[in-house]
C-alpha cells in the first residue's frame, strides 16, 4: 500500500489486484493533481480505510479481485462513510445500472482507463458530492 499526500484537490483510494494498473492510476492521479493511495488487496484497503476514512475523498475499485469483489468492497466502504463516491472499474462491459445503484457506486469505468476519462469522472463525482454537502450543510 502506498499513500502519498501532497497539496492536491482530493485523495483517491485505488484498489486493484493488478499492480501495473495501480501504478498507472497513481501516475495519472499525480498528473491530474490528485493524491493517490493504492492497495492491491481489497481486505488491506478496507482495513486502511476503516482506520482513516476522513482521509479519502473518492474510492476507485476493481470489480474482479481475489478475496472480495469490487461491488462488495464498495458496500463495505459505504457502511463506514456513506457519502464516499465509489467508482467501479471493470475489464468487461459495465455491470447493469441496477447493480451499480444497489452497491451505491457513482460511476463505472471500463479498462483501459484513459487519463482524460478519469479526470472527467473524478471531477463529476466530486462536484456532485460538494453540491450535496452544500445542500445538507
Amino acid at each position: 500500500m502506498i499513500l502519498k499526500r501532497k497539496s492536491t484537490r482530493a485523495t483517491i483510494l485505488v484498489v486493484d489486484d493488478d499492480e501495473r494498473f495501480t501504478d498507472m492510476m497513481e501516475q495519472s492521479l499525480t498528473q491530474l493533481n490528485y493524491a493517490g493511495a493504492t492497495c492491491n488487496d481489497p481486505v488491506e484497503a478496507l482495513n486502511l480505510f476503516s482506520r482513516m476514512p476522513e482521509r479519502f475523498d473518492v474510492a476507485v475499485v476493481d470489480e474482479n479481485m481475489p478475496n472480495m469483489r469490487g461491488r462488495d468492497l464498495a458496500i463495505a466502504l459505504l457502511r463506514i462513510k456513506d457519502d464516499l463516491p465509489v467508482i467501479l472499474v471493470s475489464e468487461q462491459a459495465a455491470p447493469s445500472p441496477e447493480t451499480v445503484r444497489e452497491a451505491g457506486m457513482r460511476a463505472v469505468l471500463v479498462k483501459p482507463v484513459l487519463k482524460e476519462e478519469l479526470r472527467t469522472t473524478l471531477d463529476k463525482v466530486l462536484r456532485l458530492k460538494r453540491a450535496k454537502n452544500n445542500r445538507s450543510g
